[in-house]
């Protein structure tokens, strides 16, 4: 290797793409609207999910990230971290971090304070 070429190197690694996380990448984020019963769906959704946000009965999430962490027997685990969640009283948005579970058509959240919710019925996708 020349001389001119150990003098580019180190600015060529610069511009080489890092890796990342094969299960924030390759995966897709979950999606759907979810509800405590079946009889409740379309009346009063618990949990709506798209890729850029998350709606409880409450508040919302947006600026989220979907970590894949678990996927294994039709169960797939979900570490999500919100850079902007904004509820009814929330005077402005704050950052919040959660699990997502989804297993047979359920979705269940499991909150940082170690809370979790009952395991809502996927409505509609």
């Amino acid at each position: 290797m020349g001389l001119h070429a150990l003098k580019i190197l180190p600015g060529l690694m610069l511009l080489w793409p890092l890796p990342l996380n094969a299960s924030s990448v390759d995966m897709p984020t979950p999606t759907g609207e979810y509800a405590l019963t079946k009889a409740a769906c379309g009346e009063e959704v618990f949990a709506k999910l798209s890729p850029k946000r998350i709606d409880f009965l409450t508040y919302s999430c947006t600026k989220n990230s979907f970590d894949q962490v678990e996927s294994s027997g039709g169960k797939i685990t979900y570490e999500v971290k919100s850079l902007a969640r904004q509820g009814e009283e929330d005077a402005k948005p704050h950052k919040d971090h959660f699990k997502l579970v989804l297993e047979n058509n359920t979705l269940q959240v499991f909150w940082a304070d170690g809370t979790k919710s009952a395991k809502a019925v996927l409505c509609k996708k």
